[in-house]
């Protein structure tokens, strides 16, 4: 071995080593007092006095652990296992100071990743402040009663809210009460028909969105285009012949990525259904192949237990896709949507004569607005659905800045 790779295996192990020893800090300084979790999932000190070099330390190796997750994958073969460690180390040392519900790391969005320990399940956390919350969802209920007021189109929005937003269940976190942004947004919109995904145990929730995965299932899905129907008071609509697992395949979703967790996993299942002849352009041109294969093969990834078969399989991440089902009888519809509406876009799309579905994520609509007044008179566009993470949809928390691109 040279000396300058002995140079970087030395600097590489200590950075892993400094990383490693920031937890049993952690918890130390939580058992002694000196500091705390909040309400949040921020850790905090009580005093500025508490705080010093502890501080420094923490913002240290938060900016080290991004940077080595971003340059070490490459170089270290087994980086992947140690930082699998790394998470179970982080996890066995919060049960010291947690019961069930214990903070296991955080997403690409900073959100706090929460293991259920009872049903090895995993959650997401917000890390905004509740000031931060407010003033999104009183923006987002000012933003919808306007365009219900501008827009002569029929308004509806579906919530297919996640366990943080679920009422009945998320008691025991201890943490903010997500549910009761809900209640406000649907006790404030006005003109627009609201429907929330309905869960009344943790076995429904359980059944309808993946453990490892911050999106529903096909069941969940599923039964969320079954609401969208009711909803919309469409009674004769496309129902599913049955819903069947893909294949055999472990499927680690973004969750368990994200603290490196190989042992929460999911299965991936889809709908059968008698599918009407259609045509699918793609920011208007021709389907290409890779737009929703809803086929993992040549897709088994076994270089990488976390590969994202979700995004695979019903892979949709473009800005503008129109089903035409050439049904001159029936209405256009278009969706505002986002990657929970691509398990289910197409099932929606067959009760409809043209049905555009918009995500501003991607492709021409990633830096403008989006004119909806104008291209819903373009399209003859009479029903308008906007279908995305419950996040996104009545707090934006993820920054897409709906009530700015969206424009009339």
């Amino acid at each position: 071995m040279q000396k300058s790779d002995k140079f970087i295996c030395i600097v590489f192990l200590l950075l892993i080593f400094g990383i490693f020893s920031f937890y049993p800090i952690k918890q130390l300084m939580i058992k002694l007092g000196h500091s705390y979790i909040d309400i949040d999932g921020n850790w905090k000190f009580h005093t500025k006095k508490d705080m010093g070099v502890f501080t420094w330390y923490y913002n240290k190796v938060e900016s080290l652990k991004t940077s080595i997750d971003n340059r070490a994958t490459n170089y270290f073969p087994f980086y992947e296992d140690l930082v699998s460690l790394y998470s179970k180390s982080n996890q066995s040392l919060n049960k010291f100071l947690y019961s069930r519900y214990i903070p296991s790391g955080i997403n690409g969005d900073n959100e706090y990743v929460i293991k259920d320990t009872k049903y090895n399940r995993l959650y997401l956390l917000s890390n905004k402040t509740n000031d931060d919350i407010e003033k999104r969802s009183s923006g987002l209920i000012e933003f919808y009663n306007s365009l219900s007021e501008n827009i002569n189109s029929d308004i509806y929005i579906y919530l297919p809210s996640r366990y943080e937003f679920q009422k009945s269940l998320n008691k025991g976190m201890k943490y903010r009460d997500m549910s009761k942004y809900i209640d406000k947004f649907t006790a404030n919109v006005e003109g627009i028909t609201i429907k929330e995904l309905f869960v009344n145990s943790e076995k429904v929730y359980h059944d309808y969105f993946f453990a490892s995965d911050h999106h529903w299932n096909m069941q969940g899905a599923y039964n969320g285009y079954t609401d969208i129907m009711d909803m919309m008071n469409i009674k004769d609509y496309n129902r599913a012949k049955e819903i069947f697992k893909v294949n055999t395949i472990n499927f680690r979703g973004s969750l368990s990525n994200c603290i490196k967790s190989k042992e929460i996993y999911d299965y991936l299942y889809d709908v059968d259904f008698n599918m009407l002849e259609h045509t699918v352009t793609v920011n208007d041109d021709e389907a290409p192949e890779k737009y929703k294969p809803r086929s993992i093969v040549g897709l088994n990834k076994n270089d990488t237990p976390f590969y994202d078969y979700y995004i695979g399989y019903y892979y949709g991440l473009y800005g503008k896709v129109v089903y035409d089902f050439n049904q001159p009888e029936k209405p256009n519809i278009l969706i505002i949507a986002d990657s929970f509406s691509w398990s289910i876009d197409h099932l929606i799309a067959s009760n409809f004569n043209k049905t555009h579905i918009i995500n501003l994520m991607y492709d021409e609509f990633k830096d403008k607005s989006f004119n909806i007044r104008e291209y819903t008179e373009k399209n003859n566009i009479s029903i308008i659905l906007f279908l995305q993470e419950t996040h996104t949809t009545i707090l934006d928390l993820y920054d897409h800045n709906i009530s700015e691109r969206v424009v009339w």
